[in-house]
């Protein structure tokens, strides 16, 4: 990964807009480059807008979010950091940016924006902030964190980690190396060992929680419950008795009552019948008149037709004679149109010549007042450029005595500050050696303060070595006493033991409690086999009885099928029938027109029995055919009872079949067990009472768990307390080591604090000689420009001073040149105008002249038309003709077609009138001849006339609700005789039963007591059966728990073994190995890059701290010693090392083509800043851009490519260098 350019935004003092060019041939050709700069000024700002424009984070800020952005520059009202970078799969583009509301400085902040695009072919490629970051990663191969261990490594990191503890140093590295996944891994496995022994302890308990049934209580529950079956079955048979026998008696009472109101209904539907017989007879009269209605409809068309036409013909009779004269006057208005028309066209034809003429002259005079308007126009406009022309010139001559009296000023003022043209050359010499006396100032200052820490540190250390040396002889003490106390537990053990390993007496007490649980199981198997036995006996004996009701059932089956057959054949005769006589009913009134010898004209039949009266009655087989339905309609629903049953005893059957199976199955195992297990633990029983000798056998066995259980109770808690005593002795040996490692390293640490001292001290020394060097350098140069002193408290002022007479001076310089040449410009300026002018005056005299010839032509065309056509517009005038002419045919074309209609309407009247007449006397012949049947037939069905005939009549309303209501009176009547008749048998059979001479409350009485016993009985067998099944349910329960504990026991092993391991309660058992790993990788990498810079030291670590780190002394044959006693300038070079060789390790997979350093090189000697400046330089063979911050002033002296950062007024600074750019 590149990056080829940074560009950003009001990030902190960096205030504007701001453009780095990496891809600037200065940074190519040199491969390194320095960001200089004051401390404050803003380096670090540089690096912080790659990281922001790449991952919306720095490394000093974390994360910038919509409530809180320190880096947005102060009364700013937005931000912004955009990175081009490329890799192996492209060039990108990732832009940043965040700003306040409506761009604010003091608007609230709002959210954050994030993009990457490709550069190539600008695509946005993502927006989304949280995806923003995830695809950075996937074209760079880097995270934040990586990013910031490999391209960019910041301020402090690598000298914290070389000066820290190796426990300091542990959380350092799990940052730099990304190693804390091992901590939580440790840690995880520490929480996962401990869960799990938790869940064997909870298992273990619900074990003791569980409490079966003994032997004696189960067989008492069965007792109780065989005993209590045998009286719910003698209960239940009483109480169907007692029900049976009230169902009948209720049954009776509901008879009778019924029976005496369907008697009260009879009476009812007879005087109904009685009341409806007057309402019979009119129904009657009507449906004789409904006979005639074909004949009666025909005569009342025809003299409804005739009444029509009739009118019909008056109507147009009268309506020709009204036509006829509109006709007269329509030709007469024809005719005037006409002529209308015809003047209208000739005046039309004698303007179209005028017309013609006048629209030419109208062409003229409109070309003519343009031209005039545009040479008007013409002649306003030059002029308008004549007056502008003098303005011009009395400006420019006014602007010219202004710079003739401003070049006086400035020769005035350089020659009274001659002295200050040589700070325009001298001034950043000046400024060079101000700056290095500041820093060899502040380095004085500086190690001074760490001269006095390193005194008070030297006595310090001192005092903490002697204390520590107290600690470790005790310590030491306190170690033997422990061993003593694990020697004399470990004695105690073996003791108990009986010199048996504990493993063996696990075995053996496991071994025991196997033995303990089979013989329960074959002993609970002998039990079983005694109920199964007697549930087999029940099971065939009930078998039996239902094998013989389903015989029974079968039986009774058939023969309902058989009633039922015949009832269905009753029926369909019975409905044949109905619906025959309802026909016959239906056909009474063309009965009664039926005449013995004469044929019927519905079969053709000369014979007309039905005729003569004897037709059969309806009612009667209606009646038997609703006594039929309702037999046949029990029947089947007694079948559905029968074939109900025979379901549930087949059921039943198949159920006790499959019951019987599964009982002789569970009993053929249990016999199996209880021979198998017996013989398998080497038992020898008898047939006749195994239980008393399994029983037998089990107490001896629990005789032996105890005394197993025992001796293991005893071993174990002793072996408890020779844990925690081991523990003990391993703490106090830890601690022994512990504080031995810490004596060691305050020893260290007092010759490293006395070293440090005595080396500030010379250094403080060297930096005062530096100091008055410095100062003597400054003066002579400030000298010539009037200072007479140079001091520390001075110096800001006096460089100000100075650049603002610099300023001051070149301000006027430049100004001076501007002047001159602006008095030259105007000076031509004038002369130029002055040309123009006289152009302009000439053009307008030429101008004027023309525009009163275009007018003089405009007036000799106006008087012409005025002369030929007056004021009238020609398009007008022709519009209003043409208009007139149209208006005249269209008035012509109108009155023809009305007059041609109006002919048309007449001769179609003509022909209607002769149409009616004939009509309407075709039809008074035929309406006399249907007249005269109509009467013959009304008198023949007894009416005698039309006046009674209509009278006769009813609406059809009426006819229908008459006839229902008939209808009704008989169904109901036939309805309720066949009930009274059902009913009756129904009581006479249900009286014959004679189930009981008790009374309904007695029955009821004595029904209640028996069905509460009997409930009673159920509950309490409910109750039996439930604890005999929760029982089993438990036994379930307590197997399933021994297999889970023994599963679970597994588990815990296996992680107690990972524990041991790599887990630990603070996560540092698997830390500290993979970071030893990790750390040894990275001392290796670093080796290779420190052996560039020097040959002295090499970096080794401790075998028994895998995080010490030390260095080997070339230079001392080969002598080992810490870290803390490198001196500064050699404390970086290796921290340097360290980095270089972490960045390698955090690249692996990735290629890294840009590294940023924003570490110190103050420390450095002159020999060691140029070996660690040729060691970066040499990593651009590697094809590397090595970016390095600094404020050290000689490093601007051996970098030649350098990004200024310099400090402005106001906390602001700016940015120089190649490739930089303000925008």
């Amino acid at each position: 990964m590149r990056i080829l350019g940074v560009r950003f935004k009001n990030l902190n003092s960096l205030t504007g807009e701001w453009h780095i060019d990496f891809t600037h041939p200065a940074y190519t050709s040199d491969g390194i480059f320095a960001i200089t700069g004051p401390t404050g000024a803003g380096k670090t700002t540089i690096l912080d807008a790659v990281c922001l424009g790449l991952y919306g984070r720095t490394p000093r800020l974390d994360r910038v979010t919509k409530s809180s952005n320190e880096i947005m520059s102060r009364q700013a009202g937005e931000c912004f950091a955009e990175v081009t970078f490329e890799t192996q799969k492209g060039r990108f583009r990732c832009h940043w940016s965040q700003h306040r509301a409506r761009k604010r400085s003091e608007g609230e902040l709002q959210q954050a924006r994030h993009e990457i695009a490709d550069i190539d072919s600008g695509a946005v490629l993502e927006s989304k902030v949280a995806q923003v970051n995830e695809l950075v990663e996937k074209v760079t191969g880097m995270d934040f964190d990586r990013f910031t261990r490999s391209m960019l490594l910041a301020q402090g990191g690598f000298t914290a980690f070389l000066q820290a503890s190796p426990d300091a140093r542990a959380p350092i590295l799990e940052q730099i190396t990304g190693t804390e996944i091992y901590s939580r891994i440790s840690m995880k496995v520490h929480e996962r060992r401990g869960q799990e022994q938790g869940k064997l302890d909870l298992l273990r308990a619900e074990l003791k929680g569980i409490r079966l049934l003994t032997d004696e209580e189960k067989e008492q529950l069965q007792l109780s419950l065989q005993e209590k079956q045998s009286r719910e079955k003698e209960a239940d048979l009483d109480v169907q008795g007692l029900r049976k026998a009230l169902l009948w008696l209720e049954s009776v009472v509901s008879l009778e009552k019924e029976v005496k109101l369907l008697d009260r209904q009879w009476e009812d539907i007879e005087a109904g019948r009685q009341a409806f017989a007057p309402e019979a007879a009119r129904l009657e009269r009507s449906r004789r008149a409904e006979s005639l209605a074909g004949d009666y409809r025909e005569v009342e068309v025809l003299r409804s037709r005739q009444a029509g036409e009739t009118k019909d013909l008056e109507t147009a009779v009268s309506l020709l004679a009204s036509k006829e004269k509109s006709a007269v006057e329509t030709l007469a208005r024809k005719l005037a149109v006409e002529a209308t028309l015809k003047d209208t066209r000739e005046q039309q034809q004698s303007q179209a010549d005028i017309i013609k003429r006048v629209r030419d002259l109208d062409v003229r005079l409109a070309g003519s007042k343009r031209q005039i308007n545009e040479r008007d126009t013409a002649v306003k406009n030059v002029e308008k450029q004549g007056i502008d022309y003098r303005s011009y010139i009395e400006a420019l001559e006014q602007s010219l005595e202004s710079a003739r009296a401003e070049l006086e000023e400035i020769h005035d003022y350089q020659a009274q500050h001659a002295v200050d043209a040589g700070l325009v050359t001298n001034l950043t010499a000046i400024v060079r050696g101000l700056t290095a006396l500041r820093e060899a100032e502040s380095r004085h200052a500086k190690a001074s303060g760490q001269t006095a820490v390193a005194a008070a540190q030297r006595a310090s250390s001192a005092a903490a070595l002697k204390k520590i040396e107290g600690e470790h002889r005790k310590a030491g003490e306190k170690l033997e006493e422990k061993q003593k106390e694990a020697k004399r537990l470990a004695d105690e053990i073996d003791a108990v033991l009986k010199g048996r390993e504990i493993s063996e007496w696990r075995d053996e007490l496991d071994a025991l409690k196997d033995r303990q649980r089979r013989l329960a199981q074959a002993g609970e198997a002998i039990r079983r086999m005694d109920g199964l036995q007697a549930a087999l006996l029940a099971l065939n004996n009930g078998l039996a009885t239902l094998k013989a009701n389903r015989i029974k059932l079968n039986e009774e089956i058939r023969r309902a099928s058989d009633q039922k057959a015949l009832l269905e054949k009753d029926v369909a005769n019975l409905e044949d029938k109905v619906a025959l006589l309802g026909r016959i009913r239906d056909l009474e009134d063309e009965r009664k027109r039926l005449e013995d010898g004469t044929p019927c004209p519905l079969c053709g039949s000369p014979d007309h029995p039905y005729a003569r009266g004897n037709i059969p009655e309806l009612g009667e087989a209606e009646g038997t055919l609703k006594k039929i339905k309702a037999e046949h309609k029990r029947m089947s629903d007694t079948l559905v009872k029968l074939e109900k049953e025979q379901v549930k005893t087949a059921a039943a059957i198949e159920h006790t079949e499959k019951e019987m199976e599964e009982k002789k199955a569970a009993l053929d195992g249990d016999e199996r067990e209880a021979a198998d297990v017996p013989a398998q633990l080497g038992i020898e029983m008898s047939s006749k009472d195994r239980d008393r000798e399994v029983r037998e056998a089990q107490a001896v066995t629990a005789g032996r768990i105890a005394e197993t259980s025992g001796i293991l109770a005893s071993a174990e808690e002793k072996s408890r307390k020779e844990k925690a005593v081991h523990r003990a002795l391993e703490s106090a040996r830890a601690k022994v080591g512990e504080i031995g490692r810490t004596a060691e390293e305050a020893r260290l640490k007092a010759e490293a604090t006395m070293f440090e001292h005595e080396r500030l001290v010379r250094y403080g020394e060297d930096l005062a000689g530096e100091i008055e060097k410095a100062r003597s350098a400054v003066f002579k140069d400030v000298e010539p420009f009037g200072v007479a002193q140079v001091s520390g408290d001075n110096l800001d002022t006096m460089q100000e001073t100075l650049t603002g007479r610099k300023d001051a001076w070149q301000v006027k310089a430049d100004r001076k040149t501007a002047c001159v040449k602006k008095m030259d410009d105007l000076k031509a300026e004038v002369n130029k105008t002055h040309a123009l002018l006289e152009a302009v005056e000439t053009d307008l005299a030429t101008r004027l002249k023309g525009l009163e010839i275009l007018k003089a032509e405009f007036q000799s065309l106006s008087a012409s038309r005025y002369e030929l056509f007056g004021q009238k517009d020609a398009d007008v005038e022709e519009k209003r003709l043409a208009a007139a002419v149209k208006e005249a045919e269209e008035a012509r074309e109108k009155a023809r077609s009305v007059h041609d209609g109006m002919e048309k309407e007449i001769a179609g009247l003509k022909d209607r009138i002769a149409s009616l007449r004939e009509k309407t006397g075709n039809q008074a012949t035929e309406l006399v001849r249907v007249e005269q049947r109509l009467m013959e037939r009304i008198k023949k069905a007894g009416f005698e006339d039309e006046d009674g005939y209509r009278s006769a009549w009813l609406t059809e309303e009426e006819r229908e609700a008459l006839a229902k209501q008939e209808n009704s009176l008989a169904t109901k009547r036939a309805e309720l005789e066949a009930r009274r008749k059902d009913r009756s048998e129904a009581l006479a059979s249900e009286r014959k039963k004679e189930l009981t001479d008790l009374s309904v409350e007695a029955l009821r009485v004595r029904s209640a007591k028996s069905e509460t016993m009997l409930k009673l009985l159920r509950e309490d067998m409910g109750a039996i059966k439930n604890s005999l099944g929760e029982n089993e349910k438990l036994k379930e329960r307590q197997k399933e728990q021994l297999g889970s504990i023994d599963a679970q026991k597994e588990e815990c092993a296996r992680w107690d073994e990972l524990h041991q391991l790599i887990g630990s309660a603070d996560g540092k058992k698997f830390r500290n190995f993979a970071q030893g790993l990790t750390f040894e990788i990275m001392v290796s990498h670093a080796n290779r890059q420190l052996l560039k810079m020097t040959d002295r030291y090499v970096l080794i670590r401790d075998d028994s701290q895998p995080l010490e780190l030390c260095v080997a002394d070339n230079y001392q044959a080969g002598e080992i010693r810490s870290t803390k006693n490198l001196s500064g300038g050699e404390a970086f070079i290796v921290s340097l090392a360290l980095a270089l060789g972490l960045s390698h390790m955090a690249s692996r997979n990735v290629r890294v083509d840009s590294l940023f350093l924003d570490e110190g090189f103050g420390t450095l000697d002159e020999d060691a800043l140029e070996t660690a400046l040729e060691t970066l330089a040499g990593l651009q063979q590697d094809g590397k851009l090595i970016g390095v911050i600094s404020h050290v002033a000689a490093l601007k002296e051996r970098i030649g490519t350098q990004i200024q950062v310099i400090p402005q007024t106001r906390g602001r600074s700016i940015i120089e260098g190649p490739g930089c750019t303000a925008l």
